[in-house]
């Protein structure tokens, strides 16, 4: 098994993020949902992919106490998003906590149920649903895993890419306590789910806590064990399977950070986008203990992984617990900082964007918070970003009630016409939109998601504006 941790392999493991640009992203709108009452923790997880964003509630009562549910959301327009229906599972229960995971690629969303009793207590599941029809979404298929049993927690996080679906159980046993496991499945036929493989450790060992979070990009799986003891104890690491032939799938890689040390949970949030891979390592002392940050790593040789580059908070303190959570959608990088005290109110929470259109030199674009935050709100505990629009859950905001819960929506464009984000606006953004031309990210001045000629227009009718 090769492992990125070399000067060679590592090429940029002494880069980290040194501009700041644009001030804070714009707040476009608060959503909550009107059965939304105390307790129910709105946005505990969300997931957004195009037009379409999906909010977990796991406190949910209508299957019974704790069952949970999920909302899908059109953001066709983020200033003014609807509510298109509500998702709940088949044979809910008390406890299920449906809505603790949610991924969603096209018209297929699939939702864990960490706490479901399947397989005994808290074993575990997931469901897939069909959401092509938004407003009449149907239920295709129930995953549970075939060796499962009480408190694998299967569910915990969940991804998908395609026909593949990708379950973690941190707390399955087989290689020691805690050790974990995941599972990929292929739901090519949703009505006839295939449990293909089950993914685990080849140097597993109690309390490493892998499949505690996933993601999968074509026939690469990634799984994060924020537990994994290489570089100390909980310092955290995350591993790279080939699934080209899923029955025989492939351990290829391993990442962990170049500076990673004990304490630093790197792997306890991961996000993939392509080849580019965010982790998150929100046990980092970077601005001091539990300060958090987040690694971005180029995997088009998956065996061969690339750390490009390290984002941590320009402000960043003490216990932000900054990289609790990351979404990557192309050169858009979101990290949430849950613990953040946002001025003078308790961990109300805040996330950060990023753009890595240069990977080796990311920007902050700008810091996201509620602009009605108060104590134990806890944005960034969950983000997702389409686009230029990113998604920050609150699930401590209490304006249905405590812990209630909400999710904010903001546009992180950036200084909108500043293609090269120098924090100017002027002749070189036209050069650096030219050099760029027919690409994505880099040089997209007006957050169309395509760098072209409308780009060139686009500067010159701001040409000489402030940011």
């Amino acid at each position: 098994m090769r492992m990125c941790c070399t000067a060679c392999v590592c090429l940029g493991m002494l880069n980290h993020v040194g501009e700041v640009v644009g001030g804070m992203g714009e707040e476009l709108t608060e959503i909550q949902s009107d059965d939304v009452f105390v307790g129910d923790v709105f946005g505990g997880a969300v997931a957004a992919d195009g037009n379409f964003l999906v909010v977990g509630v796991t406190g949910d009562d209508d299957n019974g106490s704790a069952s949970g549910s999920a909302y899908v959301f059109d953001i066709s327009d983020p200033a003014r998003p609807t509510q298109v229906s509500k998702l709940m599972s088949s044979d809910g229960e008390t406890g299920d906590v449906f809505g603790e995971s949610i991924a969603i690629s096209g018209g297929v969303v699939v939702i864990g149920a960490m706490r479901d009793d399947e397989n005994g207590w808290d074993s575990g599941s997931a469901y897939v649903f069909d959401i092509s029809d938004p407003a009449h979404p149907v239920q295709l298929c129930k995953l549970i895993a075939n060796d499962g049993t009480s408190n694998d927690q299967f569910g915990i996080w969940v991804a998908l890419s395609g026909s593949t679906v990708v379950v973690g159980a941190l707390a399955d046993s087989d290689h020691g306590h805690l050790a974990g496991g995941a599972y990929v499945f292929d739901i090519s036929d949703p009505a006839n789910p295939v449990q293909v493989c089950k993914l685990m450790a080849s140097d597993g060992e109690a309390y490493d806590f892998f499949g505690g979070t996933v993601a999968v990009s074509g026939r690469t799986v990634l799984v994060g064990a924020h537990g994994d003891d290489d570089k100390g104890s909980s310092s955290g690491s995350v591993y790279l399977y080939d699934i080209s032939d899923p029955v025989n799938p492939e351990e290829i890689g391993k990442l962990y950070a170049s500076d990673g040390i004990t304490g630093d949970s790197f792997g306890g949030s991961v996000a993939v986008s392509g080849d580019t891979v965010v982790v998150g390592a929100g046990g980092d002392d970077v601005h001091g203990e539990n300060s958090g940050s987040a690694y971005v790593f180029d995997i088009s040789d998956p065996a061969r992984p690339v750390e490009l580059s390290k984002l941590y908070a320009s402000d960043g303190s003490v216990w932000d617990i900054f990289g609790v959570s990351v979404a990557i959608d192309g050169a858009r990088v979101v990290v949430g900082a849950w613990w953040d005290d946002g001025g003078s109110e308790i961990d109300a929470g805040s996330a950060y964007a990023f753009d890595i259109s240069e990977p080796l030199h990311p920007v902050e674009i700008g810091k996201l918070y509620a602009s009605d935050g108060g104590d134990y709100d806890y944005l960034g505990e969950s983000v997702a970003v389409s686009g230029h629009t990113a998604m920050a859950g609150a699930f401590g905001d209490d304006d249905n009630g405590d812990g209630s819960g909400s999710v904010f929506i903001f546009d992180i464009l950036g200084c909108d016409g500043d293609a090269n984000r120098d924090g100017m606006i002027d002749v070189n953004d036209i050069s650096y939109v030219l050099f760029r031309l027919g690409g994505i990210g880099g040089g997209d001045a007006n957050g169309d998601g395509a760098v072209d000629v409308n780009d060139i227009s686009h500067v010159l009718a701001r040409l000489g504006e402030g940011c």
